[in-house]
């Protein structure tokens, strides 16, 4: 196999990345939320009981709202809709900044809250249709 991706593969066959290798660049917040540390990712995946949600950060409003350590919320808009995500659980400040930061690659709330005191958790997730202003 030639060309600029060969140095991936030995003997026709893909090579295993070596196990110190940083190309994996993602943390997880427990089971409740995974973080891009390097790069800016280009959607929010909001995992919900029965459905997903896929919020594209480039509709994500300036506007946030925090309430320290138990809720927060995001507005993502377009022309033909307009979504607030909010979120409510315990000690969500590093999921705010990640999330500002366009880092959160998913979300979901705890099957059932079993984080002890000062660990973080979402015990709750939704997003919920914003009724547009005309």
């Amino acid at each position: 196999m030639r060309g600029k991706f060969e140095h991936l593969f030995k003997d026709g066959k893909p090579e295993e990345p070596p196990a110190d290798d940083a190309s994996d660049d993602s943390a997880l917040l427990g089971d409740c939320a995974s973080i891009r540390r390097a790069k800016p990712l280009t959607c929010l995946r909001v995992m919900l009981p029965g459905r997903e949600e896929f919020l594209p950060y480039s509709h994500m409003g300036l506007n946030c709202i925090y309430e320290p350590h138990s809720r927060i919320a995001f507005e993502f808009s377009d022309l033909h809709y307009h979504k607030r995500l909010v979120i409510e659980g315990r000690n969500l400040e590093d999921l705010v900044l990640a999330i500002s930061e366009h880092r959160t690659a998913w979300v979901r709330p705890a099957v059932r809250d079993t984080a002890a005191d000062g660990q973080f958790i979402i015990l709750k997730a939704e997003v919920v249709p914003v009724e547009q202003k005309r």
